[in-house]
């Protein structure tokens, strides 16, 4: 004859929240506490009395709370990480289009094509919402990027006073080895 451990109890008890801590003490997680398990009616009127039943009941309230909780951390741990994506695609965008000589303005130029053939083109503010969140880190880099390249190097500089699109006056600054 097999020798019947506490393993066994909680599986003549369905849904009423019993497991096995070890193969000699069974647990009743909705009432926070050790039951004696060798016999079965003990685990019976356990499961039968009223302060089990409204244990059980504030345990499921408990349980539904902690994983609304963990969906709504989630939720914000994946908002983050779009935004993160998002402000990153801009940054890489706009370093490209100052690499290549382009204005902020190539952005609404762009916008179509984007849209069409990048996933992200949405992501893409307009050039006045550039200049307000997203250049300073931009030019910051920029700037980084420049400075380490020249770092110990003699340049030559060239400036040159233009205007923008918009009729603003522009300085340019060119520079070489």
């Amino acid at each position: 004859m097999e020798r019947l451990t506490a393993y066994a109890r909680p599986l003549e008890f369905p849904n009423e929240h019993l497991r096995a801590a070890s193969a000699d003490v069974l647990f009743c997680d909705a009432c926070n506490h050790t039951l004696t398990w060798t016999r079965k009616d003990t685990v019976s009127d356990h499961v039968k009395s009223k302060k089990h039943k409204l244990s059980k009941q504030t345990w499921a309230e408990k349980k539904r709370q902690a994983d609304r909780a963990a969906m709504v951390q989630s939720t914000i741990t994946q908002a983050f990480g779009s935004k993160n994506s998002r402000d990153e695609f801009i940054q890489d965008f706009l370093l490209s289009a100052l690499a290549g000589g382009l204005s902020l303005t190539v952005t609404d130029t762009f916008r179509p094509f984007l849209n069409k053939w990048c996933s992200q083109a949405g992501a893409l503010p307009t050039v006045s919402a550039i200049r307000k969140t997203h250049l300073d880190a931009v030019y910051t880099q920029h700037q980084k990027g420049l400075k380490d390249k020249i770092r110990g190097k003699p340049i030559n500089l060239v400036f040159d006073e233009s205007c923008d699109a918009m009729d603003r006056s522009v300085l340019n600054i060119i520079g070489g080895e």
